[in-house]
């Protein structure tokens, strides 16, 4: 603490010090990429599913149960977006708060980013998803006794 108290630093400084954006180590990243895509292909895999029989990966991963049997048909599955023109593939979705809630509700939420206006987004994206947001909740809770702070 002393340490700390001894050092002038000028508030300049110190803004500079707090919004340096890490680094992510390059070849760390070709190898996580490489073993993901390792992972997924398995030898024994004989045939793909059609985009038609197969969810979509994002959607399998939120709601697992949500492509097999009648709780799923109720809500409508996203159209795949068409690959460009130049033959590169569509961006991934992405799973922010006001993302999931302008795919839900079609215009983006009102006051995001601030406590009163994220928590009513969530809600009401919870009663726009219903049985699955409930079971993905169950599934993925963590006790607030057992949380560390850290992911």
């Amino acid at each position: 603490m002393e340490e700390l108290e001894g050092k002038q630093t000028t508030l300049s400084q110190m803004q500079k010090l707090n919004e340096t954006t890490p680094r992510r180590d390059k070849i760390n990243e070709h190898y996580k990429r490489a073993l993901r895509s390792y992972l997924d292909v398995t030898p024994t895999q004989e045939t793909k599913e059609t985009p038609k029989q197969s969810p979509f990966r994002s959607k399998r991963q939120l709601f697992p149960d949500a492509h097999e049997g009648p709780s799923g048909a109720d809500i409508p599955e996203p159209e795949p977006a068409a690959q460009s023109s130049s033959g590169m593939k569509p961006a991934r979705k992405r799973f922010r708060l006001c993302d999931i809630y302008e795919r839900s509700f079609g215009e983006p939420p009102k006051c995001a980013h601030y406590a009163e206006g994220d928590v009513k987004a969530l809600l009401k994206c919870a009663i726009a998803h219903g049985p699955n947001f409930v079971a993905y909740a169950e599934e993925h809770c963590v006790r607030f006794s057992n949380f560390s702070g850290k992911m």
